[in-house]
């Protein structure tokens, strides 16, 4: 039986305003466990704000967005590739999910800044055998939801408030000191960029670390206002042989 972790019944799924449209909008396609949890981190980008433009890696000057899943969005069960955008702010996000051991390694690369958010998602402890009949899908619904969140989600959104609060700050600062220095002489010096502590670290060894790195308007009916919570992330901890380094980091996270 299917339990949203810590609501029971049909009642437990109405606070994920339309996840079920978005489910069975897509059930026809599903293939397997995997293709389930991989539709709802689609409904969490999609409630967030985000649009979906579609699947490989290749971005065009202009694309059709849509809170949809293309039709081709689960053809590679090996690799899982998707395109969204933010209508706000125009930034491009390529979401890649590998599953691997009885995980799902979920990967956002903020596409112009070159940053990622991660996390995994124990496969057979969210989603059951009955993967295609919603009401019995998913297992510690409210677990998934909030890890994703945490993890992916909410890092996504600090990419964006924290470096406009910083272009803000650094805007502010600029104008005072200019305004109130008559002999201010502007500066050729380019100005230092400042990123939330925690978020990414450094480009320097970025594609040893992470297999599916690239180099280098609002939201619709599923965005849910809410508070989002901070996100966390961990240590990559001890070696797993046999998986890249990147993907050992995010196994060991569990989930």
């Amino acid at each position: 039986m299917s339990s949203t972790g810590g609501a029971r019944g049909p009642s437990g799924y109405e606070k994920y305003f339309a996840l079920e449209l978005t489910f069975k909008s897509c059930a026809e396609a599903l293939k397997s466990k995997a293709d389930a949890l991989v539709l709802l981190v689609h409904y969490l980008l999609v409630r967030s704000g985000k649009r979906c433009v579609g699947t490989t890696e290749e971005w065009k000057d202009s694309e059709q967005s849509t809170e949809l899943l293309p039709s081709d969005w689960n053809a590679n069960q090996t690799v899982y590739t998707i395109r969204y955008i933010s209508p706000q702010s125009g930034a491009r996000y390529l979401l890649k999910v590998l599953p691997a051991d009885g995980f799902l390694l979920i990967n956002v690369v903020h596409v112009q800044k070159e940053k990622t958010a991660s996390t995994n998602l124990n496969i057979g402890k969210f989603v059951t055998d009955e993967f295609a009949d919603f009401r019995r899908a998913y297992t510690n619904l409210d677990s998934a939801v909030a890890k994703v969140t945490r993890e992916v989600v909410a890092a996504l959104e600090s990419m964006e408030s924290g470096a406009d609060a910083a272009a803000s700050v650094r805007e502010a600062s600029s104008t005072t000191s200019q305004d109130n220095n008559p002999l201010h002489v502007p500066s050729r010096q380019p100005g230092m960029e400042w990123y939330p502590t925690g978020q990414e670290p450094g480009r320097l060894g970025q594609r040893d670390l992470d297999p599916f790195y690239q180099g280098g308007p609002g939201g619709g009916m599923i965005m849910d206002p809410r508070q989002i919570p901070r996100p966390h992330h961990s240590d990559p901890g001890v070696g797993i042989p046999g998986l890249p380094r990147y993907c050992e980091a995010l196994l060991v996270r569990g989930s």
